[in-house]
């Protein structure tokens, strides 16, 4: 018989200053996932309506590797989804950011860490995806990242279209003269977004750092 079982372990989740740290290193729910699928798995955060939040919070910072990416709405969106879920090491979420981050009372923030390849080379993927709505919507994204003695180099570059059809129908009777009036509107717009990050870090010293981050994006919608 056993008086007393001790069981240790290592959580995924840890709670260190101001942030909540979510390790998923070498994590199975990495696997043919992106980053955006990644953060359903995320304590803390919330993603609903194509919308990435944080509990208790209005709105979210993106954060990668510890510098502002300046992304915001539909462009984070496009962004996670184009970022493969094995590049992140792990992710910083900070309910309460304090006044370092320059931030409002309402604002979270969301730190991606991505990952420092194992050896020298260049490592990519590239993904397609098509959605079957009335009309036909094609979103494709491609992630490179190359890494040499001390510069790590990393860009992804992501696009596509989204169409929807929609149709009204409006009646008006005009009951004094018998007679009825319809009108009937048809709208199928193209919305059509390219977009490009890109990061690059050189190691300076083991403490020091010097990195540099860029991100565009074009949207142009054609009727």
């Amino acid at each position: 018989a056993l008086d007393e079982v001790i069981i240790q372990g290592k959580s995924s989740v840890v709670q260190k200053n101001d942030r909540l740290i979510f390790n998923i290193a070498n994590s199975n729910i990495t696997k043919g996932n992106n980053t955006y699928d990644l953060l359903r798995f995320t304590p803390l955060v919330t993603v609903q309506d194509e919308k990435v939040g944080i509990l208790g919070k209005n709105a979210v910072l993106l954060y990668i590797n510890g510098r502002n990416s300046h992304l915001s709405g539909s462009q984070i969106q496009k962004y996670l989804q184009s970022l493969p879920a094995e590049q992140i090491a792990s992710i910083e979420v900070i309910a309460n950011p304090t006044s370092v981050y320059k931030t409002s009372g309402s604002e979270g923030i969301i730190n991606l860490v991505l990952k420092k390849s194992e050896s020298d080379g260049i490592q990519g993927t590239v993904a397609i995806n098509e959605s079957v709505k009335t009309s036909n919507s094609l979103d494709g994204s491609s992630y490179l990242y190359y890494q040499k003695n001390k510069l790590n180099f990393s860009t992804n570059v992501y696009g596509g279209n989204d169409r929807y059809y929609t149709k009204t129908k409006t009646e008006y009777s005009y009951y004094d003269i018998g007679k009825q009036h319809i009108i009937e509107n048809t709208n199928d717009p193209n919305n059509i977004k390219i977009g490009a990050n890109i990061i690059a870090d050189y190691k300076l010293s083991k403490k020091q750092t010097l990195g540099v981050m860029v991100n565009g994006i074009i949207q142009k919608r054609m009727d």
